[in-house]
């Protein structure tokens, strides 16, 4: 299922950032909407990394990621299925979960070495990942939050995209402090990009992350 909840979120230019487009809207995807844990093998690339540590001066932030196929085509469980693209989505769309804990405030979260990610033309392509109340779906990184199942309480994050379209940076005013989620959900607030890179191309790009 896919959402939108109405936020005060401006896609605004920051220094070397270019002003694009405003968004009176902030996108929510539930995760069951990009699968279930019954054919996890379709959708589920990559399980979700070591916690790593984040620095910038004082600030700091523990993130984990993990790759999702969104129109649920992991190469390796179509049939017949090609060798040479093993470990793709065939289609080359990418769904890129962040998940972040921090007690830190005011940080902005670049994703940067994007492939194919368009705000213009698809804004929908950046926003929050909820776990949904149904509970279909355990294999996959989200923000559960039992006060708030309908994320009406996320934080206010801005977003600014680079003129070239390589990076994305999200700025938290706060992270709220959410409960772990169970099975392999994660913990802390999760952020999405959806990149689109050439259908089974080899190896995959990957985004970086870091916090500033």
């Amino acid at each position: 299922m896919f959402r939108i909840r109405v936020v005060s979120t401006t896609l605004l230019a920051a220094a070397l950032l270019s002003p694009l487009q405003s968004w009176a809207k902030m996108p929510i995807r539930d995760a069951s909407g990009n699968g279930v844990d019954s054919n996890a093998a379709s959708w589920n690339l990559s399980a979700r990394v070591a916690p790593k540590l984040l620095t910038a001066g004082t600030k700091k932030a523990t993130f984990t990621r993990q790759t999702v196929c969104l129109n649920a085509d992991v190469e390796d469980s179509l049939v017949p299925w090609v060798a040479s693209a093993s470990g793709t989505c065939d289609s080359g769309v990418y769904l890129n979960l962040y998940q972040f804990i921090s007690t830190s405030t005011s940080v902005k979260v670049t994703i940067g070495q994007l492939v194919g990610a368009d705000p213009l033309v698809n804004p929908n392509d950046f926003g929050f990942m909820v776990c949904d109340t149904s509970g279909v779906n355990t294999n996959e990184l989200c923000t559960v939050d039992p006060n708030d199942p309908n994320g009406n309480n996320l934080p206010n994050v801005t977003v600014a995209a680079s003129p070239n379209k390589t990076s994305v940076i999200f700025t938290v005013p706060s992270f709220p402090t959410y409960p772990p989620g169970g099975g392999n959900r994660g913990q802390g607030l999760t952020l999405y990009v959806i990149t689109r890179q050439a259908r089974q191309s080899v190896p995959i790009r990957l985004s970086s992350v870091g916090i500033q």
